[in-house]
């Protein structure tokens, strides 16, 4: 194995004091060319408002919009089209499997009768469970300790992730585990100290525990016996112990949710209106647009306070049941139980497939007449 245990890390000459240098990356030189695209008018907007007819007024509230992604981009937000989601451990919520709901604002400039409004609302995404990368894979796998995870799913869910390591606190992307454990996972080290007869530096065969735990002082505590996350590329891969590893945050889940997480991301992103309208408020006010020079220079300013407008609240429909008594709903939904329909229909012939060797039919043919004569 040709690989590098430790990213950037060499042998010194005298095998003490080892010090941390930068690997020679080869430069690249890019040329690029910006070209004028179009010039889009700002005043189409205020000529829509009036009622007046407009061509670039949709081009000109997308450009707002994209200043507004810009905005949230500088701010380190994780962007998903319209929504930007902060690093706010107050807007994660656990929903089990190492993931967590992250909720943040889907914002857009709206023409409306009032004027220019900003429309922004509560949205959610889901993201992996920052911290170290162990405490995901027990979470993900519901595994009781590390030495009974799944390595196989675990590659496929760490691939592409992003990790820093300590204690370098450097970031990279997980390109895949090492094919053995770390105390058996060798590679080739350069030791200055020892050169060939061509002058050249002469490579050590170590383990990338025992590199670690001799020649960089780092005590490891359970990684021995546990693949290392490689960081490096296939035909030259770099390996580093697992528990140096940790997760960086706002790293969106892509993958489908189980029954469970889902029901468990719609009861915790719930919300009374009220405390939406105050979230909403805190997020105007940690967004601070009005700092944006982009958005000044366009002539807009946005209000923290919101725009109010006349309402009612509308009765609740009335329903018919049977026995012409009439049916309010309590705590916003209908409760059926003991309750006939107004029209019951009677079904004179009827059958119970059973497929289920479990299933007492009896039983549940005596539960299907009794839940209709309780109908009508």
């Amino acid at each position: 194995n040709n690989g590098n245990a430790s990213p950037d890390v060499h042998d010194d000459s005298n095998g003490q004091d080892r010090k941390r240098i930068k690997r020679p990356y080869q430069s690249k030189t890019f040329k690029v060319e910006i070209s004028f695209a179009a010039k889009i008018p700002m005043q189409a907007i205020q000529n829509a408002l009036r009622g007046q007819e407009s061509e670039n007024s949709q081009e000109a509230l997308r450009v707002l919009d994209i200043i507004l992604r810009q905005h949230a981009a500088k701010q380190g937000c994780l962007l998903v089209r319209q929504s930007f989601f902060q690093n706010n451990p107050d807007n994660f919520t656990d929903i089990g499997g190492g993931v967590l709901g992250c909720r943040g604002f889907h914002s857009s400039f709206r023409a409306s009768q009032g004027g220019l409004s900003l429309n922004i609302d509560v949205s959610t995404t889901m993201i992996i469970r920052p911290g170290p990368v162990v405490d995901f894979l027990l979470a993900n796998q519901n595994a009781r300790d590390p030495y009974s995870l799944d390595w196989t799913k675990a590659k496929r869910s760490l691939k592409n992730l992003r990790i820093k390591v300590s204690p370098s606190n450097q970031e990279y992307k997980i390109t895949g585990l090492s094919e053995q454990l770390c105390k058996d996972q060798l590679f080739s080290l350069k030791q200055k100290s020892m050169k060939n007869d061509n002058g050249e530096a002469e490579n050590l065969e170590i383990t990338v525990y025992d590199y670690f735990v001799n020649h960089r002082n780092i005590q490891l505590r359970y990684s021995a016996d546990l693949p290392c996350i490689n960081v490096g590329k296939p035909k030259r891969p770099t390996y580093i112990p697992l528990e140096l590893c940790s997760l960086v945050s706002l790293q969106r889940y892509t993958k489908a949710l189980t029954t469970f997480q889902r029901a468990s991301l719609v009861e915790k992103s719930r919300q009374k209106p009220q405390e939406r309208m105050t979230v909403l408020s805190s997020a105007l006010q940690r967004s601070n647009y009005g700092a944006e020079p982009m958005l000044r220079s366009c002539g807009v300013s946005i209000s923290t306070n919101f725009t109010q407008v006349e309402g009612r609240v509308l009765p609740a429909p009335r329903l018919k049941v049977g026995n012409g008594e009439d049916f309010f709903p309590r705590n916003g939904r209908w409760n059926f139980n003991n309750k006939k329909l107004v029209e019951p229909t009677k079904i004179e012939r009827w059958a119970v497939v059973n497929f289920s060797a479990r299933c007492d039919t009896n039983s549940l043919v005596r539960d299907l007449i009794r839940c209709g004569d309780m109908k009508g």
